[in-house]
């Protein structure tokens, strides 16, 4: 049944739910310690996986470039960026993905700020929709990108928004991030 990391991350997600209050209520201090101990174990996990034996590609920089050819279910579109982009793009970026794996989930866990906090958001959900365009990993991007809403939650944004009429028109949508029903139209 475990055979692929998204099974695990699924039912470690679906165990997490659990604690999720009902509609309505904010989830607890803990519970949302909880979702940010896993997002920051699914990434830094990733990045230990992924650079914990640095080999010849990965010291000259040019693992991203052999990565789009044998990567488990590659897409067309990782065919066309192999061949496409330049080696100094592939060495750019494989810097750049080792910064979000192993810097940002500590940016995640621990920044309290509004910026941090949104670039951490940013970057680890860029990473996801990356890796989903370039490869098929089934639903752990996607999960993934999902773990990373409640880095938005909590961010100054209690205040009720206002329409043009002045008429408030409620608490903004990342607030409700464990809420089902904020995605009632």
């Amino acid at each position: 049944l475990f055979w692929f990391p998204w099974d695990k991350l699924t039912c470690e997600i679906a165990f997490l739910g659990i604690f999720l209050p009902n509609s309505g209520h904010t989830p607890a201090a803990q519970t949302r310690l909880l979702f940010q101990l896993l997002l920051f174990r699914v990434m830094f996990g990733m990045a230990l996986a992924k650079f914990r034996k640095l080999d010849d590609r990965s010291r000259n920089l040019t693992y991203i470039y052999h990565f789009l050819e044998w990567q488990p279910f590659p897409t067309s579109a990782a065919r066309t960026l192999r061949d496409a982009m330049p080696m100094l793009l592939h060495k750019a970026s494989f810097v750049l993905f080792g910064i979000i794996d192993l810097v940002l989930p500590f940016v995640g866990l621990f920044a309290q700020g509004t910026i941090p906090r949104r670039v951490c958001f940013a970057g680890l959900v860029g990473l996801q929709c990356m890796i989903m365009w370039t490869g098929n990993f089934g639903c752990f991007n996607i999960a993934t990108a999902a773990l990373c809403w409640p880095l938005l939650a909590d961010l100054d944004m209690d205040a009720p928004r206002h329409s043009s009429s002045g008429q408030s028109i409620g608490a903004p949508f990342v607030n409700d991030w464990w809420s089902f029903d904020s995605l009632a139209w």
